[in-house]
């Protein structure tokens, strides 16, 4: 198709949305895992398992933790691939008539239900896939959705709508709608399901809807210029919001919606958080390293520094069971970085332009999306790396 991908998804930080999804959904889950687990901090390096065929160019994805089976939705066939986690057999679901090309996609599963819901941005609705029978049904939303998040104990679905600067609420239940107006040009959203809040960065109002989802009610808090990159610690209630335009992160006090601005290097992308360290972990469009905040005291600082290509770090996932922090990036490597001594190592990684990458805590694995765009490596078109913790 001659795209460029690092063109396309520059703008926004969907590329890491998969990431701290699938991970709060595998601690959510398995939590009574933690206490039992003995995680070891060996020498070994993490292992390729399987490189596992996807669609071209594929845009977004997700894992379902209880049944280790990952979801990858690619263009242009905007059609879902299916990989069982043990046997690494594929399956296609096609979406039939959303069947379009599309620049963004997001996709987010509900463990508990065993459901997948995605959006490809140039439909107007929201997929909603039963990952048992593999049927699909449509439900509409507005103008150009491009991100979601599911809070799994109301069973309620948020669909951000680029373009009509505002979401809609479908009932997980009876797929009805409601559209809620946010601001200008919506781009990520999280959610607290501790206290049922619900965060959307709106990038041309600069500022931050939160939706109170026991009635829907919406205020308004600003934040820095072109706020993107979005994450939630639950267990501290606090908000990061990474302004692309304004080498800041906004810090939201989740209970007295009080802010703080913590200085960061130019053009952060992505956030990611480890509740059990509470440190956040940022990445940037034009940083050869990752910045990490400590959650108690707001101070930040450089790590990885000359490890990661510079220009090229994209996706970024934390294991908060191995206190380990992955780095895609547009090359043929990953950058794995120790929590708890911030010392950085390398993966070779046969998959090209790898813009996503998400952990799954629970299997001690963590899975690359790659988007071949190499002619001569050896890696099919679009790919998945299934990778083995130590």
């Amino acid at each position: 198709m001659g795209v460029d991908w690092t063109v396309r998804h520059a703008p926004t930080s969907r590329a890491c949305r998969e990431t701290q999804t699938a991970f709060v959904s595998a601690r959510r889950y398995f939590a009574i895992f933690i206490g039992t687990l003995a995680i070891s901090q060996g020498a070994d390096a993490q292992k390729l398992v399987a490189t596992v065929p996807a669609q071209s160019f594929c845009q977004a994805i997700a894992f379902n933790p209880v049944t280790h089976k990952i979801y990858t939705l690619g263009e242009p066939e905007n059609e879902l691939t299916e990989i069982d986690g043990e046997t690494f057999k594929t399956t296609v679901i096609p979406l039939g008539p959303t069947r379009e090309k599309s620049l963004n996609g997001a996709i987010r599963v509900d463990p508990i239900r065993n459901r997948l819901y995605g959006v490809n941005v140039v439909n107007s609705s929201l997929a909603v896939i039963d990952l048992v029978t593999h049927a699909v049904k449509f439900v509409p939303v507005g103008t150009h959705p491009g991100a979601l998040e599911i809070n799994t104990k109301t069973n309620k679905i948020y669909v951000v709508n680029i373009d009509s600067n505002d979401v809609t609420v479908v009932d997980g239940v009876t797929l009805k709608v409601k559209t809620i107006i946010v601001g200008t040009y919506p781009d990520s959203i999280a959610i607290n399901a501790k206290t049922n809040r619900i965060y959307v960065t709106n990038s041309h109002s600069n500022d931050v809807s939160i939706i109170e989802g026991k009635n829907d009610k919406v205020r308004t808090i600003p934040v820095g210029p072109y706020p993107s990159a979005l994450a939630v610690n639950t267990a501290r209630n606090r908000v990061y919001v990474g302004n692309l335009q304004g080498a800041t992160v906004t810090v939201i006090h989740g209970r007295s919606r009080h802010t703080k601005t913590v200085k960061v290097s130019p053009y952060p992308f992505c956030i990611v958080v480890n509740e059990r360290t509470n440190k956040i972990y940022l990445n940037h469009q034009a940083l050869d390293a990752i910045t990490v905040i400590d959650g108690r005291t707001n101070a930040a600082k450089i790590i990885g520094s000359g490890i990661i290509a510079r220009g090229a770090p994209d996706g970024l996932a934390v294991d908060d069971l191995r206190n380990k922090i992955y780095v895609g990036e547009w090359t043929t490597k990953i950058t794995v970085i120790d929590g708890a001594t911030n010392a950085a190592s390398t993966v070779a990684n046969p998959g090209y332009n790898t813009f996503k990458i998400v952990a799954n805590p629970v299997a001690n694995q963590f899975y690359t999306l790659n988007v071949t765009t190499n002619i001569y490596n050896d890696t099919p078109l679009s790919s998945v790396g299934i990778w083995a913790g130590p």
